[in-house]
Order: structure tokens, then C-alpha cells, then sequence
């Protein structure tokens, strides 16, 4: 298999798919559970989930809930997500609503873990 150019990739660069998947060792920065509309994360059902890994593998962010356009968007109660703070080292849990990707706090329940 000939080396592969980011630069120049070509439909053949993926005709052995498995081996250039093995061969590069990607690391997952994403994973998503739940539906797409036009290229966005787009899911009512409130079940969608997304996972975000950070450059050491460890899981930065999980949401739970609605998404809307690709961002968190859930006006139910029943929204969570956890995510690494920096800032103070420790994951903050937040539960209730998300509006266009935010969390609103006066509106539900945000707690260190």
C-alpha cells in the first residue's frame, strides 16, 4: 500500500479502508448516538448521546438529551451532561435545560463530581 498524502487523497487511498485505519491509528474525538439532518446532529428524541475524547483519550464531555442544528438544545428536564473543568480539575454535572449549546443554570442543576 502506497503511503497516504492528506494533501492528495484520492477515492483509491480508501479502497483498503481497514488497513489505513490500522496502519494511521486514529484516535476517536467524537462519538454520537442519535439522528442527522442535514449534516447536523438534529435528534428530538431526547435519547441522542455525544461523546468528545480530549488529545489523551479521556472523555472531556458527555451529553445526554435533544440536539438541535448540532448543538445541545433540550427545553425538558431531562437533559444532562458532564464535562472536565480545567479550571478547578474535577467533572461539573449539569441537569436541565440546554439552549443552543448552553446549559442554563437558572433553570436546572449544576453539581462537581
Amino acid at each position: 500500500m502506497k503511503e497516504f498524502d492528506s494533501e492528495k487523497v484520492d477515492i483509491m487511498d480508501f479502497y483498503f479502508i481497514n488497513e489505513y485505519l490500522h496502519d494511521n491509528n486514529f484516535p476517536m474525538k467524537r462519538y454520537y448516538s442519535g439522528y442527522t439532518k442535514d449534516g447536523h446532529l438534529e435528534d428530538h428524541t431526547g435519547n441522542a448521546y455525544l461523546v468528545k475524547f480530549g488529545d489523551d483519550g479521556k472523555v472531556n464531555t458527555l451529553y445526554r438529551g435533544q440536539f438541535s442544528k448540532g448543538k445541545f438544545s433540550d427545553p425538558t428536564e431531562n437533559s444532562w451532561e458532564i464535562e472536565y473543568s480545567n479550571d478547578i480539575q474535577k467533572y461539573i454535572c449539569n441537569s436541565g435545560p440546554f439552549k443552543n449549546g448552553d446549559f442554563e443554570p437558572e433553570k436546572g442543576e449544576s453539581r462537581e463530581m
